[in-house]
Protein backbone atom coordinates (compact mmCIF):
# COMPACT_ATOMS: atom_id res chain seq x y z
CA UNK A 1 0.00 0.00 0.00
CA UNK A 2 2.84 2.36 0.87
CA UNK A 3 4.57 1.49 -2.41
CA UNK A 4 1.38 2.25 -4.36
CA UNK A 5 1.00 5.58 -2.56
CA UNK A 6 4.62 6.39 -3.30
CA UNK A 7 4.11 5.66 -7.01
CA UNK A 8 0.95 7.78 -7.03
CA UNK A 9 2.73 10.71 -5.33
CA UNK A 10 5.70 10.41 -7.69
CA UNK A 11 3.42 10.40 -10.73
CA UNK A 12 1.61 13.46 -9.39
CA UNK A 13 4.90 15.28 -8.84
CA UNK A 14 6.03 14.44 -12.37
CA UNK A 15 2.78 15.76 -13.82
CA UNK A 16 3.10 18.91 -11.73
CA UNK A 17 6.65 19.55 -12.92
CA UNK A 18 5.62 18.90 -16.52
CA UNK A 19 2.46 20.98 -16.72
CA UNK A 20 2.83 23.64 -14.02
CA UNK A 21 4.85 26.07 -16.22
CA UNK A 22 2.27 25.66 -18.98
CA UNK A 23 -0.60 26.36 -16.58
CA UNK A 24 1.16 29.43 -15.15
CA UNK A 25 1.85 30.89 -18.60
CA UNK A 26 -1.72 30.14 -19.73
CA UNK A 27 -3.24 31.82 -16.66
CA UNK A 28 -0.94 34.81 -17.13
CA UNK A 29 -2.02 35.16 -20.76
CA UNK A 30 -5.70 34.99 -19.84
CA UNK A 31 -5.29 37.60 -17.09
CA UNK A 32 -3.24 39.78 -19.45
CA UNK A 33 -5.84 39.67 -22.24
CA UNK A 34 -8.86 40.23 -20.00
CA UNK A 35 -7.25 43.05 -18.01
CA UNK A 36 -5.93 44.86 -21.07
CA UNK A 37 -9.28 44.67 -22.88
CA UNK A 38 -11.07 46.12 -19.87
CA UNK A 39 -8.50 48.82 -19.20
CA UNK A 40 -8.19 49.87 -22.85
CA UNK A 41 -11.92 50.04 -23.45
CA UNK A 42 -11.62 53.65 -24.69
CA UNK A 43 -8.89 52.71 -27.18
CA UNK A 44 -10.67 50.95 -30.05
CA UNK A 45 -8.78 48.10 -31.68
CA UNK A 46 -5.67 48.58 -29.50
CA UNK A 47 -6.09 45.26 -27.79
CA UNK A 48 -3.63 42.44 -27.01
CA UNK A 49 -5.78 39.56 -28.25
CA UNK A 50 -4.17 39.02 -31.66
CA UNK A 51 -0.65 39.41 -30.25
CA UNK A 52 -1.40 37.01 -27.41
CA UNK A 53 -2.92 34.52 -29.87
CA UNK A 54 0.24 34.72 -32.00
CA UNK A 55 2.35 34.19 -28.89
CA UNK A 56 0.22 31.26 -27.69
CA UNK A 57 0.40 29.60 -31.10
CA UNK A 58 4.16 30.07 -31.10
CA UNK A 59 4.64 28.80 -27.56
CA UNK A 60 2.26 25.83 -27.40
CA UNK A 61 2.38 22.97 -29.90
CA UNK A 62 -1.26 22.07 -29.26
CA UNK A 63 -3.32 24.48 -31.39
CA UNK A 64 -6.56 23.46 -29.67
CA UNK A 65 -5.09 24.44 -26.31
CA UNK A 66 -3.96 27.82 -27.67
CA UNK A 67 -7.38 28.45 -29.21
CA UNK A 68 -9.00 27.59 -25.89
CA UNK A 69 -6.83 30.14 -24.05
CA UNK A 70 -7.67 32.96 -26.45
CA UNK A 71 -11.33 32.02 -26.78
CA UNK A 72 -11.80 31.82 -23.01
CA UNK A 73 -10.13 35.21 -22.59
CA UNK A 74 -12.44 36.75 -25.18
CA UNK A 75 -15.51 35.17 -23.59
CA UNK A 76 -14.62 36.40 -20.08
CA UNK A 77 -13.86 39.95 -21.20
CA UNK A 78 -16.93 40.11 -23.46
CA UNK A 79 -19.11 39.17 -20.49
CA UNK A 80 -18.08 42.54 -19.02
CA UNK A 81 -17.86 44.58 -22.22
CA UNK A 82 -21.07 43.35 -23.82
CA UNK A 83 -21.72 41.31 -26.94
CA UNK A 84 -22.56 42.08 -30.57
CA UNK A 85 -24.66 40.35 -33.26
CA UNK A 86 -23.75 36.69 -33.64
CA UNK A 87 -22.53 36.81 -37.28
CA UNK A 88 -20.24 39.75 -36.46
CA UNK A 89 -19.09 38.03 -33.26
CA UNK A 90 -18.16 34.91 -35.25
CA UNK A 91 -16.12 37.04 -37.66
CA UNK A 92 -14.40 38.91 -34.83
CA UNK A 93 -13.54 35.72 -32.96
CA UNK A 94 -12.29 34.10 -36.18
CA UNK A 95 -10.09 37.10 -36.92
CA UNK A 96 -8.63 37.09 -33.43
CA UNK A 97 -8.14 33.31 -33.27
CA UNK A 98 -6.41 33.11 -36.66
CA UNK A 99 -3.04 34.32 -35.24
CA UNK A 100 -2.82 31.04 -33.31
CA UNK A 101 -2.21 29.24 -36.61
CA UNK A 102 0.17 31.98 -37.75
CA UNK A 103 2.10 31.57 -34.49
CA UNK A 104 2.46 27.83 -35.07
CA UNK A 105 3.75 28.47 -38.59
CA UNK A 106 6.19 31.00 -37.15
CA UNK A 107 7.40 28.44 -34.62
CA UNK A 108 7.85 25.84 -37.37
CA UNK A 109 9.86 28.36 -39.39
CA UNK A 110 12.08 29.23 -36.43
CA UNK A 111 12.70 25.59 -35.54
CA UNK A 112 13.31 24.23 -39.03
CA UNK A 113 16.89 23.21 -39.90
CA UNK A 114 19.04 26.03 -41.22
CA UNK A 115 16.93 28.80 -39.69
CA UNK A 116 17.44 28.51 -35.97
CA UNK A 117 20.52 30.52 -34.94
CA UNK A 118 23.39 28.04 -34.81
CA UNK A 119 25.85 27.62 -32.00
CA UNK A 120 29.54 26.94 -32.26
CA UNK A 121 30.39 23.32 -32.88
CA UNK A 122 32.95 21.98 -30.48
CA UNK A 123 34.57 19.89 -33.19
CA UNK A 124 35.42 23.00 -35.22
CA UNK A 125 38.05 25.05 -33.37
CA UNK A 126 39.09 27.42 -36.12
CA UNK A 127 38.64 31.13 -35.14
CA UNK A 128 37.47 31.89 -38.67
CA UNK A 129 34.84 29.18 -38.43
CA UNK A 130 33.66 30.54 -35.09
CA UNK A 131 33.30 34.05 -36.52
CA UNK A 132 31.37 32.64 -39.47
CA UNK A 133 29.00 30.87 -37.10
CA UNK A 134 28.24 34.09 -35.24
CA UNK A 135 27.58 35.92 -38.54
CA UNK A 136 25.16 33.15 -39.48
CA UNK A 137 23.50 33.51 -36.09
CA UNK A 138 22.96 37.25 -36.53
CA UNK A 139 21.57 36.79 -40.05
CA UNK A 140 19.23 34.09 -38.76
CA UNK A 141 17.91 36.40 -36.06
CA UNK A 142 17.28 39.13 -38.64
CA UNK A 143 15.44 36.66 -40.86
CA UNK A 144 13.30 35.49 -37.93
CA UNK A 145 12.53 39.10 -36.95
CA UNK A 146 11.33 39.86 -40.48
CA UNK A 147 9.09 36.78 -40.53
CA UNK A 148 7.75 37.76 -37.08
CA UNK A 149 6.99 41.29 -38.28
CA UNK A 150 5.32 39.96 -41.41
CA UNK A 151 3.18 37.62 -39.30
CA UNK A 152 1.94 40.51 -37.17
CA UNK A 153 1.09 42.67 -40.18
CA UNK A 154 -0.66 39.79 -41.92
CA UNK A 155 -2.75 38.99 -38.83
CA UNK A 156 -3.76 42.66 -38.47
CA UNK A 157 -4.81 42.83 -42.13
CA UNK A 158 -6.70 39.54 -41.84
CA UNK A 159 -8.68 40.82 -38.86
CA UNK A 160 -9.35 44.11 -40.67
CA UNK A 161 -10.71 42.36 -43.76
CA UNK A 162 -12.78 39.71 -41.95
CA UNK A 163 -14.33 41.97 -39.30
CA UNK A 164 -15.20 44.81 -41.66
CA UNK A 165 -16.59 42.47 -44.30
CA UNK A 166 -18.89 41.05 -41.60
CA UNK A 167 -19.90 44.58 -40.56
CA UNK A 168 -20.76 45.41 -44.17
CA UNK A 169 -22.67 42.16 -44.70
CA UNK A 170 -24.53 41.85 -41.40
CA UNK A 171 -24.30 45.21 -39.64
CA UNK A 172 -26.86 47.10 -41.71
CA UNK A 173 -24.76 50.30 -41.63
CA UNK A 174 -23.76 50.23 -45.31
CA UNK A 175 -25.65 49.41 -48.47
CA UNK A 176 -24.97 45.95 -49.83
CA UNK A 177 -23.14 46.96 -52.93
CA UNK A 178 -19.56 47.33 -54.09
CA UNK A 179 -19.74 51.02 -53.22
CA UNK A 180 -20.98 50.18 -49.72
CA UNK A 181 -18.18 47.63 -49.24
CA UNK A 182 -15.54 50.15 -50.32
CA UNK A 183 -17.08 52.78 -48.05
CA UNK A 184 -16.96 50.34 -45.14
CA UNK A 185 -13.27 49.62 -45.65
CA UNK A 186 -12.41 53.30 -46.16
CA UNK A 187 -14.21 54.30 -42.98
CA UNK A 188 -12.33 51.58 -41.07
CA UNK A 189 -8.82 52.61 -42.19
CA UNK A 190 -8.13 54.68 -39.01
CA UNK A 191 -8.95 51.58 -36.96
CA UNK A 192 -6.50 49.55 -39.05
CA UNK A 193 -3.72 51.92 -37.99
CA UNK A 194 -4.66 51.43 -34.34
CA UNK A 195 -4.81 47.67 -34.83
CA UNK A 196 -1.31 47.59 -36.33
CA UNK A 197 0.12 49.80 -33.58
CA UNK A 198 -1.53 47.76 -30.83
CA UNK A 199 -0.48 44.42 -32.30
CA UNK A 200 3.13 45.58 -32.69
CA UNK A 201 3.29 46.97 -29.14
CA UNK A 202 1.71 43.97 -27.44
CA UNK A 203 3.57 41.42 -29.57
CA UNK A 204 6.83 43.15 -28.67
CA UNK A 205 5.92 43.02 -24.97
CA UNK A 206 5.33 39.27 -25.26
CA UNK A 207 8.07 38.16 -27.64
CA UNK A 208 10.99 40.44 -26.70
CA UNK A 209 11.53 38.86 -23.23
CA UNK A 210 11.49 35.44 -24.87
CA UNK A 211 14.06 36.57 -27.44
CA UNK A 212 16.26 38.15 -24.76
CA UNK A 213 16.33 34.88 -22.83
CA UNK A 214 17.16 32.99 -26.02
CA UNK A 215 19.97 35.39 -26.99
CA UNK A 216 21.49 35.37 -23.50
CA UNK A 217 21.36 31.57 -23.40
CA UNK A 218 22.87 31.38 -26.89
CA UNK A 219 25.75 33.71 -26.02
CA UNK A 220 26.35 31.95 -22.70
CA UNK A 221 26.37 28.57 -24.42
CA UNK A 222 28.65 29.87 -27.16
CA UNK A 223 31.16 31.32 -24.71
CA UNK A 224 31.11 28.07 -22.74
CA UNK A 225 31.85 26.11 -25.92
CA UNK A 226 34.70 28.49 -26.79
CA UNK A 227 36.18 27.97 -23.32
CA UNK A 228 35.94 24.21 -23.80
CA UNK A 229 37.64 24.46 -27.21
CA UNK A 230 40.43 26.60 -25.79
CA UNK A 231 40.88 24.18 -22.90
CA UNK A 232 41.13 21.28 -25.36
CA UNK A 233 43.74 23.19 -27.35
CA UNK A 234 45.77 23.85 -24.22
CA UNK A 235 45.72 20.18 -23.34
CA UNK A 236 46.65 18.99 -26.83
Amino acid sequence: MDFANHRFITAGQDLLKRYLPCVIVSAALIIFIVTARLVLIDWPNMKPVAAAALFAGFLFKNRTYSLLIVGLSMFISDSFLGSYPLPIAIAVYSGLLFPVFAGRLLANHVNKPGCNPPGIKRSENSPGYQNCQWVRAYSSWIRIALVWLGSIIFCSLFFFLVSNFACWLFGGWYERSLFGLLECFLMALPFLKLTLIGDLIFASCLFVPLVVVKVVASFAGGRKRIACIQADNDLS
